[in-house]
């Protein structure tokens, strides 16, 4: 079954690299789909072996097989649509009869129906992998392979551009590793990013380090956002204003009525000379950290932005 996603996952990068039109939701979300079948395919390497042996088991590894079948069903249709689309705009295009309307419009039912479908897919697969804890399959899973189960990467940034570690680490063991980054003096603001797939447990370990005694008296100014994919920078710089702002019932009033900009500035101007952590819980895409990375200022010594994310490119962005 792993080998089986496998070939799907390159598929999928495929069809990214040569489908240009795709755009927008819609590529983030056949983007998020190869991201979480990526990972999907780390826990089947154990699972597929013990499936045979374990009821709980075998029932999840269909589940998986099943969801993975209807993605690969939903890919071929819509790249069958596309062939046959460009068959018969070849064919107008040689009888000289293309209307100069055919363009990408032609192509939208066939994007928006895919788009469909993948978002549905992609909330199975989150379901899929939430039943790994709520039914206990880790730690039957834990029994035969203790390094696979409830694993994250940790990347830290490194003010070269670069990233400067890639530790794979557990859930438990994970706090003092985040903890440790967090707290880590540095010359400018840090990123720490916690990437893992869907009912992974990168929220819990979040707000676990978050919530820390140690990070809470290290960092004088603290804010929690919850970012989701209906992202919108003016309604995350609100929250953080919130969270890190003592406003009057007054000031939230004229707050609320600031544009994106002006927000942004009172944000950056509050933050420049606190030693701040701002949490990012479920970050979709690069957009997020390039809207907002300007608002929170560099020059204080020691503060970080800790991001929790499905998607190992949008860790990488936010170190760059």
């Amino acid at each position: 079954m792993a080998d089986t996603v496998s070939i799907f996952v390159e598929k999928l990068s495929n069809l990214v690299l040569q489908e240009a039109f795709l755009f927008g939701q819609v590529e983030g979300q056949v983007k998020l789909l190869r991201d979480e079948l990526k990972w999907m395919r780390l826990f089947l390497k154990d699972a597929d072996s013990q499936s045979l042996y374990n009821e709980k088991i075998k029932l999840w590894v269909e589940q998986i097989r099943n969801v993975t079948h209807d993605a690969e069903d939903a890919i071929d249709e819509f790249i069958l649509d596309m062939d046959r689309r460009q068959l018969r705009l070849n064919t107008l295009k040689f009888l000289k009869c293309l209307p100069t309307c055919v363009g990408f419009a032609d192509k939208l039912p066939f994007i928006h129906e895919l788009d469909g479908r993948v978002k549905e897919i992609n909330i199975r697969i989150e379901r899929i992998m939430a039943n790994r804890s709520k039914y206990g399959l880790e730690a039957l899973m834990a029994s035969s392979s203790s390094n696979t189960t409830d694993q994250v990467v940790v990347h830290k940034e490194k003010w070269a551009q670069v990233v400067e570690g890639r530790d794979v680490v557990g859930i438990e063991d994970g706090t003092d590793v985040v903890t440790q980054m967090l707290m880590k003096g540095e010359m400018r603001r840090a990123v720490v990013s916690i990437v893992g797939m869907g009912g992974l447990g990168k929220t819990t370990l979040a707000k676990k380090v978050y919530n820390h005694s140690d990070v809470k008296q290290h960092f004088n100014c603290h804010a929690w956002v919850y970012v989701s994919q209906e992202f919108k920078a003016r309604e995350i710089l609100l929250g953080i204003a919130y969270c890190v702002m003592s406003l009057s019932d007054e000031e939230k009033k004229v707050v609320k009525e600031m544009g994106e900009a002006e927000l942004g500035r009172k944000v950056r101007e509050y933050l420049k000379e606190k030693k701040y952590l701002v949490a990012m819980d479920d970050v979709w895409s690069r957009e997020v950290w390039s809207s907002l990375r300007s608002y929170l200022p560099e020059a204080k010594d020691g503060s970080k932005v800790l991001i929790t994310t499905r998607n190992e490119e949008i860790a990488q962005h936010a170190t760059s």
